[in-house]
């Protein structure tokens, strides 16, 4: 798997490449200066992320969204990996009812994993990529 070198100075999971560096794995790879990171524990809270991800559909709903335009159907909205997912195709390739996918999508939400865009009556999901690298450095870093 070919890995990206942050560049110097790049902020890479809330941290500033400088002198030591950290290796993690993702879409790609980092490097990142650890002694400057801000505590990503302040940032987000790991519980909720790993609440949020100990169900299988909600687990399969952040897997879809990784790459949304192979699981869902072109939308009207616009562009699915810019502006996100409409909740009604979720619900329907979940295959569950409509308030069961609406507490799924809350409880990632509230976890930060997924970023929410409201669009007239329309509201649409795709993940939170920045709170994904954060975690990837916690693991990596303080596991």
């Amino acid at each position: 798997m070919g890995g990206k070198q942050a560049e110097y100075g790049e902020s890479v999971a809330g941290c500033t490449l400088r002198g030591e560096t950290l290796s993690f794995f993702m879409a790609c790879t980092y490097e990142i200066d650890i002694s400057e990171c801000e505590d990503i524990m302040k940032r987000m809270n790991p519980l909720l992320i790993f609440k949020a991800l100990s169900n299988e559909t909600r687990l399969q709903i952040l897997d879809w969204l990784k790459e949304p335009e192979k699981h869902f159907p072109p939308q009207e909205g616009g562009d699915c990996r810019k502006i996100g997912v409409c909740v009604s195709h979720i619900q329907e390739k979940a295959g569950l009812s409509q308030s069961t996918v609406s507490q799924y999508l809350l409880t990632l939400q509230r976890a930060g994993l997924l970023e929410v865009y409201r669009y007239g009556q329309w509201t649409y999901y795709k993940r939170n990529e920045q709170t994904l690298k954060e975690l990837a450095a916690f693991i990596q870093h303080d596991l």
